[in-house]
């Protein structure tokens, strides 16, 4: 009588190709946990000897308006192709309204009281994935940091992530772009990983320049921060 053959084991092939999709899907997930994982909002770093080494920090810009009274006239000045200093304040008031980085926390509910009722779900899911907020600007010596407030509006999480970024502006080309050095998406260091920096560069820091001051930006003959100042210099 003969006997049935041994079943043949996986292939190396197999084997191989199974190592490095655990290690590839392990890899996606360590990510999106670091991108959602919070980030710590502060108006500046705390001591070497407070600062936690586990946590990412990022530091907002000041806003001021007091500080910025003259932000109007000098965004008039460099429409009419002067050029012009911009402080930390100034940036940030001429960006806008600002959007919250955090979600505040709920008050306390009083002794007794009924639970709060839970959030209404709305009507109609957004239609777009990621939500950009207002942008926010902080200078030091030499760079510029930029953050925006992302909501992920994917399967209803709501969630919203710090995207910060700090680097200085080169010319590409007749223009001068922005180049970040470092770029993290909430606590993640996208910047370490190139296909995603790339990605993250084009949805969220590649933002256009309404046309009024993209005309005036074409003309610049040279953009730099020096002593926690934005200069703007034409020709």
């Amino acid at each position: 009588m003969r006997k049935n053959p041994a079943p043949n084991g996986p292939s190396w092939f197999e084997v191989i190709f199974g190592a490095v999709l655990s290690v590839a899907l392990g890899g996606v997930l360590g990510l999106l946990l670091l991108a959602f994982a919070p980030v710590t909002v502060v108006k500046a770093l705390p001591s070497e000897e407070e600062r936690d080494p586990k946590a990412v920090y990022f530091v907002e810009g000041s806003r001021e308006s007091n500080k910025a009274r003259n932000a109007p006239a000098k965004r008039a000045a460099f429409l009419d192709g002067q050029s012009v200093t911009l402080s930390e304040d100034e940036l940030n008031v001429l960006a806008g309204p600002p959007t919250p980085f955090h979600r505040p926390k709920p008050a306390p509910a009083k002794p007794g009281a009924p639970p709060p009722p839970p959030p209404a779900t709305p009507a109609k899911a957004d239609e777009d994935t990621l939500t950009m907020g207002t942008a926010n600007f902080r200078l030091q010596s030499d760079k510029i940091q930029i953050a925006v407030p992302v909501t992920v509006n994917l399967l209803g999480l709501g969630q919203k992530i710090v995207v910060q970024s700090e680097g200085a502006f080169v010319k590409h080309g007749d223009l001068f772009a922005y180049d970040p050095a470092t770029l993290f998406i909430g606590a993640c260091p996208v910047h370490r990983v190139p296909y995603l920096s790339s990605y993250a560069r084009e949805k969220v820091l590649a933002q256009k320049i309404p046309d009024p001051l993209a005309a005036s930006w074409a003309k610049l003959a040279n953009v730099t921060v020096e002593d926690k100042t934005l200069r703007l210099k034409m020709p």
